[in-house]
């Protein structure tokens, strides 16, 4: 069970400072650029890419980053004042059963009974070398944890014998946007024609068995962070190269929440090595 969820900011540490992209990091458009948000506004977003995303593709990721902040993460979001666009819910509906009769109710917020969704993927296909065309999530575990009231007052106010919650495991929305985060990340940290993106594709049309390729969890159990959400890149030697892969952890202060990890793409040795040396020198263009 989730008790005392502190809301609080968190840092993502990236090498350079961030520069207008100038050109939307998905097609590459000069057309009418909008601001990225890395992690997405509605889960607790600052740092943003300028000038990064055309209207086309800002609209394909704010659909699947919706369905998640309003879905997956909507009870943990409302009941502990994750900020939004739109005024939080004051109350939250709830199904309950009493004496036989089912009556559906809203429930004030700080009584209500919320459930926090984990997802555990298995590790992405890549990794556990499947093909594209062969790769999927068997094995993928689904696990439910409550969030206690605020008032638990409240909620015995409303209870009855036994209540309904309605609740949505939606694997290819979640897995989009943390493409999406890594894509961004790997932007942010390399430059926009540095690296090799591999995710692109999937973020904007790719089904279960693409994503499973390169989206999933890693095995690593890490202990609970005071920050909200957690991010690190990792680069690993690849071919002749180097494969730059991201661990996300999302609400990282609850402690079976997974570290999700995704392979970004690649970057060549020699573009690596000049990254290493204007990061020594504190010169980045």
């Amino acid at each position: 069970m989730i008790r005392n969820f502190v809301k609080k900011d968190f840092e993502i540490k990236i090498d350079k400072p961030i520069e207008p992209i100038q050109c939307c990091i998905y097609c590459g458009s000069k057309h009418d650029l909008r601001d990225e948000h890395i992690f997405p506004y509605a889960l607790g977003g600052h740092l943003k890419l300028r000038k990064a995303s055309c209207k086309k593709h800002q609209d394909i990721t704010s659909k699947f980053e919706m369905r998640c902040c309003r879905n997956l993460y909507k009870h943990i979001r409302a009941m502990n004042g994750i900020q939004s666009r739109r005024p939080q819910p004051k109350a939250l509906p709830l199904t309950i059963i009493k004496n036989g009769e089912e009556n559906k109710i809203d429930l004030p917020i700080q009584g209500f009974f919320g459930h926090f969704p984990i997802i555990h993927f298995p590790l992405p296909g890549m990794l556990r070398g499947k093909s594209k065309s062969s790769s999927d999530w068997v094995g993928t575990q689904f696990e439910v944890l409550h969030i206690q009231p605020n008032d638990p007052s409240l909620w015995l106010t409303f209870c009855g014998d036994r209540f309904i919650q309605e609740l949505e495991f939606d694997t290819i929305s979640l897995s989009k946007m943390l493409a999406k985060i890594a894509h961004c990340y790997a932007i942010a940290q390399f430059g926009y024609d540095r690296f090799k993106s591999w995710l692109v594709a999937m973020i904007e049309e790719g089904d279960e068995r693409q994503l499973s390729f390169l989206v999933g969890c890693s095995k690593e159990v890490e202990a609970v962070n005071s920050d909200l959400h957690t991010l690190a890149g990792r680069i690993e030697p690849f071919g002749l190269g180097y494969l730059i892969t991201c661990n996300i952890r999302l609400f990282a202060q609850i402690q079976k929440s997974p570290t999700f990890m995704i392979v970004a793409g690649t970057i060549s040795a020699k573009d690596y090595s000049e990254f290493q040396m204007e990061k020594k020198i504190g010169s980045y263009r």
